[in-house]
């Protein structure tokens, strides 16, 4: 397992632009120093290049037609501890998957997923986010399979999405 750390005024962040559309992250830890650092009024603010944690972005983020995308991004069994902003941002993902992933102490959603189709979520978990544990944006058919939030701001928020399975879901204290 490979691991990154960072003092108090940085970001664990991996940040790609995804043009390869076949990106793999496996068996990585993220560790960094939680910080009053970007939080304003209880609410996170982004005033970093990025989100924090793993920011996955597709090739063109200005071009928002169709087949601009981040195709076949897996993520598994990845540790991310304290990260500012969201601990994972994928931008448009399609045919992709978060498996065997732990997240704790995210200023942003644990997870945010905007827009994709085709994604799938197994045995992931969530603890102490400021907003929501998962939030899956504007996307379509998506599994939640053994997926939990803990102290968090909302456990699953499901936004403008269609075709959303949450199977053995769980949400504690939140």
């Amino acid at each position: 397992r490979h691991t990154v750390s960072v003092d108090e005024n940085k970001c664990p962040i991996y940040k790609n632009h995804s043009k390869n559309k076949n990106l793999e992250i496996k068996n990585i830890t993220l560790v960094g120093l939680r910080t009053t650092m970007g939080h304003q009024y209880g609410n996170s603010s982004y005033d970093i290049d990025g989100v924090g944690g793993i920011y996955i972005e597709k090739a063109k983020p200005e071009i928002v037609e169709g087949g601009n995308t981040c195709n076949n991004v897996r993520i598994e069994n990845v540790l991310i501890a304290g990260s500012k902003a969201h601990g994972i941002y994928l931008d448009t993902p399609i045919l992709s998957s978060i498996k065997n992933v732990r997240l704790s102490d995210c200023g942003g959603h644990g997870i945010f997923i905007n827009g994709g189709t085709s994604i799938l979520f197994e045995n992931t978990y969530v603890s102490s986010s400021d907003m929501a544990g998962f939030c899956i944006y504007g996307s379509s058919y998506v599994s939640l399979n053994n997926c939990v939030a803990e102290n968090g701001g909302i456990g699953f928020w499901i936004r403008s999405s269609f075709n959303v399975t949450l199977t053995s879901p769980g949400v504690e204290v939140t």
